[in-house]
């Protein structure tokens, strides 16, 4: 689900409380339960908590603050209207994306497996599979972004982006302000936080579009994808380590996506 605004209501602050607050923080109970799959979120409460597999998403535009210098700035808010809407609408077109955030051009989402999808995809890990395809169809739309931007506008600078995926286990707690109807879950994992230092690491230098930890690679061997029923491991390629941590990068397509972005290029 993407995040929602909330209307604030102003309040002031208590410091007495606040300090209340945070001693009663401090004495909860740590003992969360593992899960196979994401609860209801409405269930979470603001003391409880649960530990679940997940494989984390990122995507972030390069250089994006001199890329804002670069362009109007009408022309900026169509592209990030159209930028992130896209996003949206390929990582939604997946069962196993559970949560999507957006904080500024950045978006993240997290994928859990659905055990019936990863039969269908041969065993492999369906949160992994479905986040790369993810990946793969994105790609080629920012292409398809940038082509029919520079059509319309001359003096466009096109975007490039930068995506990170990483699998692993986090702790998913209902954060906010009790009562103020701000509230969001939030994952906290090691596979999270390097999923963010993935993405912000892919597309520069000599790094890959596309950058995913060794869980990842492990986990997509068997499915068949492409025309040449490649396996998406085949794509990734080891890189330099992120984070101290052997990471793998890519850089592939939607066939049918890319023959789209083509045709618009002829």
């Amino acid at each position: 689900m993407a995040s929602e605004t909330v209307k604030i209501k102003q309040k002031d602050f208590c410091l007495e409380k606040a300090i209340s607050h945070i001693k009663k923080v401090l004495n909860q109970s740590d003992d969360f339960d593992h899960v196979d799959h994401l609860p209801d979120l409405n269930n979470l409460t603001y003391s409880n908590g649960v530990y679940v597999s997940n494989t984390a998403f990122f995507i972030d535009i390069r250089d994006s603050s001199k890329h804002v210098k670069s362009n109007d700035i009408k022309v900026n808010a169509r592209l990030y209207r159209a930028y992130i809407s896209e996003i949206i609408m390929i990582l939604r077109s997946h069962p196993c994306c559970k949560e999507i955030n957006i904080v500024g051009d950045c978006v993240s989402a997290i994928f859990i497996e659905e055990k019936e999808l990863s039969k269908k995809y041969s065993g492999d890990k369906s949160d992994v599979i479905e986040a790369l395809q993810s990946a793969s169809m994105i790609i080629p739309t920012v292409g398809i972004i940038n082509k029919l931007f520079k059509n319309k506008y001359d003096n466009y600078t096109p975007i490039k982006v930068g995506i990170g995926v990483a699998t692993g286990k986090s702790l998913v707690i209902k954060t906010g302000e009790s009562g103020s109807g701000i509230s969001k879950p939030v994952f906290i994992g090691d596979n999270v936080n390097l999923a963010a230092h993935l993405c912000d690491t892919a597309h520069k230098n000599n790094f890959s579009e596309i950058l995913v930890n060794d869980d990842v690679k492990k986990n997509c061997t068997k499915c068949e994808v492409g025309i040449e029923n490649e396996k998406f491991s085949e794509w990734l390629t080891i890189q330099e380590n992120v984070d101290d941590v052997p990471c793998y990068g890519g850089s592939f397509v939607r066939v049918s996506i890319q023959k789209k972005l083509d045709e618009l290029n002829k």
